[in-house]
């Protein structure tokens, strides 16, 4: 297991009696009463001609209340983009920037279960704390939001905490952490954004700023799943119509994933280079 601090990411609430319109309109995925409170979402942020303007994670805690997690390199940018939809549509609902209130403690790994079974006060078993779902919950006596995510394609959870409380919520988690991993012999460490990036990369998830842009359709980038539930509704919602002329017109790009042949090129890639078939320039390296 792996201990990643991610408190540099960005966190909002969307709140008011129009939240879930709010919430519908500006996600790809569902937000209305087909979501149960408790459960979180992945999903895109559309702008008016399909490109994804953002991808995160939205929890529902109420019919009023949505709370939003962004990367680290976009959280004004996000924040903003669904600020500023709210308000060109008018509904009755706000947005409340609590990036510096809550740290992201995020415990990844076939582990993190284990050494979390032994400090939080939750069932933590697949039953009662499902996938892409949250509970309250305590570690070392401090009250934090848990979520059951992973960015790294492994069993995971996001501890979003209050920042007071961080610390020794931290400090717990390593402690139990290195006790488990030397009684049953696995490696338990920190972590670091490198290692985010390739396990997330061997997985085949999507970093907005690398992978993707607001010039590409979730389809084009290969997560078509995050409209595929709301496009077979009669639900409106920013990019619909858009992206419905692509459904039925077909895909001119799409991102794919290549391997080198050399496994110790004399040129890295960095991004951006060219890459040509038969002489003709057939796209470009992300």
């Amino acid at each position: 297991a792996a201990v990643f601090d991610q408190s540099y990411f960005g966190k909002f609430f969307l709140e008011g009696p129009e939240a879930a319109e709010a919430a519908d309109w500006v996600c790809t995925a569902r937000m209305d009463e087909s979501r149960k409170p408790g459960s979180v979402a992945y999903t895109a942020l559309c702008n008016a001609k399909g490109g994804v303007m953002a991808d995160l994670t939205v929890t529902k805690f109420s019919e009023n209340s949505f709370y939003f997690v962004t990367g680290g390199t976009t959280p004004t940018h996000d924040l903003r983009w669904v600020q500023d939809q709210v308000e060109k549509k008018g509904f009755k609902a706000s947005v409340r920037d609590v990036s510096d209130d809550y740290d992201l403690i995020c415990l990844q790994g076939p582990a993190s279960r284990k050494i979390l079974s032994g400090i939080t006060d939750v069932d933590l078993s697949d039953e009662s704390f499902p996938f892409s779902t949250f509970q309250e919950c305590k570690i070392a006596g401090h009250t934090l939001n848990l979520l059951r995510l992973t960015f790294v394609g492994e069993l995971g959870y996001e501890i979003h905490v209050p920042r007071a409380s961080a610390p020794e919520v931290y400090k717990a988690i390593m402690k139990v952490g290195k006790e488990l991993a030397s009684e049953k012999g696995f490696p338990f460490s920190p972590a670091g954004y490198r290692a985010i990036d390739s396990l997330s990369a061997e997985k085949n998830y999507r970093h907005w700023h690398a992978d993707l842009s607001n010039e590409e359709t979730p389809a084009m980038a290969n997560i078509g799943f995050v409209t595929a539930q709301k496009l077979k509704t009669d639900k409106p919602f920013l990019g619909r119509e858009a992206l419905e002329v692509e459904k039925a017109t077909g895909l001119k790009q799409k991102l794919v994933c290549l391997t080198l042949d050399d496994p110790n090129p004399e040129n890295p890639l960095h991004g951006l280079e060219t890459i040509f078939a038969n002489d003709i320039c057939v796209g470009v390296i992300r």
